[in-house]
């Protein structure tokens, strides 16, 4: 799998200094290019103000399969800071369901532990359903670069 992206982190830390009364946006968009299936694209857009997160997403959960999210948005902590959001996601398309799901961050001085994941359960195939979860633990010695190892269960 090859992943194109934005700048997340760049976005996520603009949204961090920007007005809590004001809307903040984001878009991005992963290029899957596997082996032996078809490639493809998953953009992502959301927007969020103060506490509301909102997320579209398209190709995420499934292959044609659109899904709609709203979420919670809550932080706590000076020194160790802890930021999460706690969501409820709709499935359309090519599969069908409910997904609950979260995103948290856990930061401490330039080292951050990132989760994000979400139970799809399939309102048409039980055995359908499946867990998701992405985690990444990283140091950024400087804002534009970050090292760090990634973790990933996905439903294949």
């Amino acid at each position: 799998m090859i992943a194109l992206l934005s700048g997340r982190e760049a976005l996520a830390q603009d949204q961090a200094t920007t007005d809590e009364k004001a809307w903040s946006y984001s878009a991005f968009v992963y290029a899957y290019i596997l082996p032996g299936y078809e490639d493809y694209l998953q953009p992502t857009f959301t927007a969020d103000h103060d506490w509301l997160h909102l997320e579209a997403r398209y190709n995420y959960e499934a292959p044609e399969t659109y899904s709609v999210w709203a979420g919670y948005n809550f932080s706590v902590g000076k020194k160790v800071t802890f930021e999460g959001t706690a969501m409820l996601g709709a499935a359309f398309g090519d599969t069908d369901g409910v997904a609950p799901g979260y995103k948290a961050t856990l930061t401490w001085t330039k080292l951050t532990f990132y989760s994000e994941g979400e139970g799809l359960f399939d309102t048409n195939e039980s055995s359908d359903s499946y867990f998701y979860a992405w985690s990444e633990l990283s140091w950024a010695r400087v804002d534009s670069f970050r090292l760090g190892l990634v973790g990933q269960r996905t439903r294949a």
